[in-house]
């Protein structure tokens, strides 16, 4: 497709009622930023996912927020506070990290985005940050207007997160019981709350980017989105970073949010059983019925 707004797909969640999910403030951040989103099915064959993404030729991706990921990926035993998993979206979005890997297209990931990325990688979680590290659910878990930030982190700069929110400290929104525990490989942390929790990762070179919290949902990172479209549009990472501080110096810049990146890499030794986790997991869904 030849167009010239940033074509960005955006994975979505699966209910426990068999219904495709997805808060419409992705959608709203990534139009009002000047790209066009693209909702794309929870597919489970890397094939499918191959083609589909030839067809929609997007610049972009974002792996979006919603439940928990099944520990046993990542080689925990999922503990009683663990939330609601969903094995057809891990493989679902696993298998388009890989893939969007595999052919160099930027991706964002948001909450369980991050994640996502992080399992990716060979990184770990912690299963609920109350029972765990014994920091009240309040904290990451707010129950204020999903617009309002509750809470500081803390960016590091010379980063690519910093490049893309423009600030060193901020208040950010949050609603996770989980973080990262182990980072992944090739993956640096560039925020942190003030209790240590990793509220965003990247790595640079290779331009990927996880934000823990939900920029989409808040006014203060108006303008993000726009910096995330303009650097999908170039094809050299550095002329984004540069086109991006240039225009920013001459306030052009507007306002709404989101975040994507990019990067080449072949998908982790961690999960070479990918291709067939989803129908694994089906298949002993079926023989204990």
């Amino acid at each position: 497709m030849n167009n010239s707004k940033p074509i960005v797909v955006v994975s979505c969640d699966i209910s426990s009622n068999e219904r495709i999910e997805l808060r419409q403030e992705y959608t709203l951040a990534i139009s009002n930023a000047g790209g066009i989103p693209v909702i794309m099915p929870p597919m489970t064959e890397k094939s499918a996912i191959q083609e589909w993404l030839r067809t929609i030729e997007p610049e972009g991706i974002l792996l979006s927020g919603g439940c928990d990921i099944d520990p046993i990926i990542y080689g925990d035993k999922p503990m009683p506070f663990n939330g609601r998993v969903n094995t057809q979206r891990d493989t679902y979005e696993l298998l388009l990290t890989k893939v969007a890997i595999e052919n160099k297209l930027p991706i964002l990931g948001v909450c369980r985005g991050l994640q996502v990325i992080n399992v990716f990688f060979g990184g770990t979680l912690v299963q609920d940050i109350e029972a765990e590290l014994g920091i009240a659910k309040g904290k990451h878990d707010q129950t204020e207007n999903t617009s309002i930030g509750t809470h500081k982190i803390y960016v590091k700069p010379d980063s690519l997160t910093y490049t893309l929110l423009n600030k060193e400290i901020m208040l950010t929104n949050s609603h996770h019981h989980q973080c990262i525990k182990k980072l992944g490989r090739e993956l640096e942390i560039t925020a942190k709350s003030d209790d240590g929790i990793i509220e965003a990762i990247e790595n640079y070179d290779k331009k990927i980017i996880g934000l823990q919290f939900h920029p989409e949902r808040m006014r203060e990172f108006d303008g993000f989105f726009q910096k995330m479209a303009l650097f999908c549009k170039l094809p050299n990472a550095k002329k984004r970073i540069k086109k991006i501080q240039k225009i920013e110096k001459e306030g052009k810049i507007c306002t709404q949010n989101e975040l994507l990146c990019n990067f080449d890499r072949f998908f982790t030794e961690k999960f070479p059983y990918i291709d067939n986790y989803y129908l694994l997991c089906t298949s002993k869904k079926k023989n204990r019925n």
